[in-house]
């Protein structure tokens, strides 16, 4: 005994993907990836694969550039509106000699941008670009996951409040 369905009903396939789940005071939260959240250029990535500080773990290698403020001026879009003020942007770099099929570096690369959509707010700043390493192909979705919030954290509680400004010596 199938119900089918009418009309009027929405079915799931008719519920946006990219709908914010809703808080439990009714108000939405946003986990979006907007464009201004990723590295889109050569000059974005030469100056994170410049300027940066490392963390690995097996599966990742995560590359942290934090601005000074002073070094580059503010992004702009084609419009010449101000990008992204204050926001962490991703990129990736998922290399085919680590993971040969393309199924394999989606995997990798949906594991990265969820996790980083929900640690963005808490990065300030900062310009992150995401590597895969060869173990990362044979493990799992969730332990890929559990890998980058262990160096999510980590970063976190090594530059202290998070904001996107290192401590430096004389303020620890």
């Amino acid at each position: 005994p199938q119900r089918l369905m009418s009309r009027t009903e929405p079915s799931v396939a008719d519920r946006s993907v990219a709908d914010p789940p809703a808080d439990g005071d009714g108000a939405a939260a946003s986990f979006a990836f907007p464009r201004d959240a990723r590295l889109l250029d050569k000059r974005a990535y030469d100056v994170t694969f410049g300027d940066n500080r490392r963390l690995s773990d097996r599966y990742w290698t995560v590359l942290v550039h934090t601005p000074d403020g002073t070094a580059e001026p503010a992004r702009t879009t084609n419009a010449g509106r101000r990008a992204c003020p204050g926001g962490a942007r991703l990129g990736l770099a998922i290399a085919k000699k680590r993971a040969r099929r393309a199924v394999d570096r989606n995997r990798i690369k949906r594991v990265a941008r969820e996790s980083f959509r929900h640690v963005r707010a808490a990065l300030g700043d900062r310009q992150v670009v995401i590597m895969n390493r060869d173990a990362a192909r044979e493990a799992d979705t969730a332990e890929l996951r559990r890998a980058l919030d262990v160096l999510w954290s980590r970063l976190l509680r090594q530059s202290g409040s998070g904001t996107g400004r290192e401590k430096t010596r004389d303020e620890s």
